[in-house]
C-alpha cells in the first residue's frame, strides 16, 4: 500500500549520490597520488642533483672560465688571478 506520509523509496533514488561520491573519492585519490608521484619522481632527484652539483662547486673557477671564454664582456680577462688577496 501507498502511505502518503512515508512514500516508498525507489532504488534509483540514491544511485546518483552514491556514484557522485564514488567519483569524488576516486578523483581525490588520483590527485593525491599524482602529487606524491611528482614529488618523489621529479622533485627529490632534482634536489639531489643540485646538492651534488654545489657540493664541490668552485665559483671562482667558473667565473674565470666564463671570463676567458668571452661570456662576460664587461670583465677584463686577468689570467693571473688566483683568488687570494695581495697585501
Amino acid at each position: 500500500m501507498y502511505n502518503r506520509d512515508n512514500p516508498p523509496k525507489f532504488p534509483i533514488h540514491d544511485t546518483h549520490l552514491k556514484k557522485s561520491l564514488k567519483h569524488c573519492v576516486i578523483a581525490l585519490a588520483v590527485s593525491l597520488t599524482s602529487g606524491a608521484m611528482l614529488y618523489m619522481l621529479h622533485n627529490i632527484p632534482r634536489k639531489m642533483a643540485y646538492r651534488n652539483f654545489y657540493a664541490d662547486y668552485d665559483p671562482q673557477s667558473s667565473f674565470k672560465r666564463m671570463a676567458e671564454g668571452g661570456y662576460l664582456q664587461s670583465v677584463v680577462v686577468d689570467t693571473s688571478f688566483t683568488g687570494k688577496k695581495e697585501d
